[in-house]
């Protein structure tokens, strides 16, 4: 039978790497974003996420704009509201930009303070959709995409839990859905890896830093004997 401290061990180092999300919802409803920044930056990975998953949700509602107020009727009717509409979109689209960089940002922090998490939401935002009709150029930018996902998809590697999400099979999916999509046998190649597994290198000595000036020391890469246990059974709770 399993003993509590051992179940404690478990529940703590999930929440420390932003990996139970049991209690995201309830902060959610209990705090404030300004505070659960501050939370977050005392060391609450808690804080951090629920931050982040209230700012995501509410993204589509930032800079929103009806752009069918930027028709060709609209243009043919009033040439001077036209032109009013097209400043507010731009205006629009800047807040949403500027929106974006600042969640990426609490992102980010909440990968140097411990989220493990986070990096796999990196890794997925990184990503760019293949399609059969993207031009050379749109090839070349979504290729870029899945190297900067999978140097982030090692990154997790790198921070010790690869055992809790399936980075081997995250990276075998996004793989073939570039062979469908651009009809390529191996779409990464041993160049790619390299830069990969560089890229990857730079992202941690980069988060390792911003840590260190959070006041949080070195990361913790290792996973409690406990941990592993529960991932891979048995471990009757």
């Amino acid at each position: 039978m399993v003993s509590y401290q051992e179940i404690q061990i478990v529940d703590d180092w999930f929440e420390a790497s932003g990996l139970n999300v049991e209690q995201v919802e309830n902060y959610k409803n209990q705090y404030t974003d300004n505070q659960l920044l501050t939370m977050g930056r005392n060391g609450d990975i808690v804080a951090y996420q629920a931050l982040i998953s209230r700012r995501i949700h509410n993204a589509w509602t930032v800079g929103d704009f009806d752009y069918s107020r930027l028709s060709a009727e609209k243009l043919v009717e009033d040439r001077e509201a036209f032109d009013r509409a097209y400043q507010e979109m731009l205006e629009a689209a800047a807040v949403s930009e500027a929106y974006r960089k600042e969640t990426q940002g609490y992102m980010d922090e909440a990968i140097a303070a411990g989220s493990v998490y986070e990096i796999s939401a990196r890794a997925r935002s990184a990503l760019k959709e293949p399609s059969p009709e993207d031009s050379l150029e749109q090839r070349t930018e979504t290729l870029q995409s899945l190297r900067e996902a999978f140097a982030y998809f090692e990154l997790y590697s790198l921070r010790g839990a690869d055992g809790v999400y399936t980075v081997d099979s995250a990276k075998q999916r996004e793989l073939q859905q570039f062979r469908d999509a651009y009809d390529l046998d191996e779409p990464l190649t041993a160049q790619d890896y390299a830069w990969i597994q560089n890229r990857a290198q730079t992202l941690y000595r980069e988060y390792q830093r911003m840590r260190r000036n959070m006041g949080f020391g070195e990361f913790d890469n290792t996973m409690p004997p406990e941990v592993n246990e529960f991932l891979n059974g048995p471990f009757d709770r």
